[in-house]
């Protein structure tokens, strides 16, 4: 019968039903857990949906180094976060106060094994990537995705599977733990997120400091540095109250012009 045909594996026969227990490759040691952990170590999934925030909306968001040895560069696609604590520590002003979208967790002495950074969601809805910039970690599928979903959006974006002839769409599928809001009354039994965090936040920084708004990009000054009077930089325009305006003074009339402009209206008549 069929079962009787042997492969040679490492010096050894087998026949096809112990062939086909065997894994293709040892399990690695990298992948993605998301919020809770309850769906396990993550490979690449396209189709899977770990976080949907909304347009316009600030989350706070955690990154957290599994362990075993391994350092990441996580790199958040297309938006830029601020951090707000490093293994629980204040970082220093220029990068407390400094926009990034790669954050190092790992043993490295300016990493840590976890980060905590906030984010606004700016401009532009759809989907994007979120991954580790060591080559052979993303290549071995250490990579999700992510959404910024429309106010009021009740399904996922389509998944696009681009082929030689075309390009076309197939069903998304949503992990439980991806929407975090504030109010939890837009989407029942939703959770509400790293809320104390995100009130600490709003607290520690005016609105002058916070990241820009939805559709502010162009106008918005949160991605600049302003002076400050001890030589570093502080994100986002700083206002002087030691600074007396001074009121522009008024151009000169030229009398002798006005004389001028009298005597031809008066000629003008004659």
């Amino acid at each position: 019968g069929t079962d009787d045909f042997v492969y040679e594996v490492n010096g050894e026969s087998i026949n096809l039903d112990e062939h086909d227990k065997l894994p293709l490759h040892a399990p690695l040691p990298w992948g993605i857990k998301v919020d809770d952990g309850s769906k396990g170590m993550l490979n690449a999934d396209m189709h899977r949906l770990s976080a949907a925030p909304k347009l316009g909306d600030l989350e706070i968001w955690h990154i957290q180094n599994g362990g075993g040895g391994w350092s990441h560069n996580v790199h958040i696609h297309f938006e830029e976060g601020r951090i707000l604590t490093r293994d629980g520590e204040t970082p220093p002003d220029w990068e407390r106060f400094g926009r990034k979208d790669v954050y190092r967790v790992g043993r490295m002495d300016d990493s840590g094994s976890e980060i905590t950074l906030a984010m606004r969601f700016r401009d532009f809805g759809g989907a994007y990537m979120e991954h580790c910039h060591n080559t052979q970690h993303e290549d071995h599928s250490m990579l999700l995705r992510w959404d910024i979903e429309n106010p009021g959006q009740l399904s996922p974006f389509l998944t696009p599977e681009p082929q030689w002839n075309g390009c076309t769409y197939t069903d998304s599928f949503t992990l439980p733990t991806a929407r975090t809001q504030e109010n939890g009354r837009d989407r029942p039994g939703e959770l509400v997120g790293d809320f104390k965090a995100k009130e600490d936040f709003q607290k520690d920084n005016n609105a002058a400091e916070l990241l820009c708004a939805a559709g502010a990009t162009a106008a918005c000054n949160s991605g600049t540095s302003t002076p400050v009077g001890n030589g570093g930089t502080q994100a986002g325009p700083t206002p002087d109250n030691n600074v007396t305006p001074v009121a522009a003074e008024k151009p000169k009339k030229n009398k002798k012009n006005k004389k001028n402009k009298k005597r031809r209206g008066r000629s003008g008549k004659n």
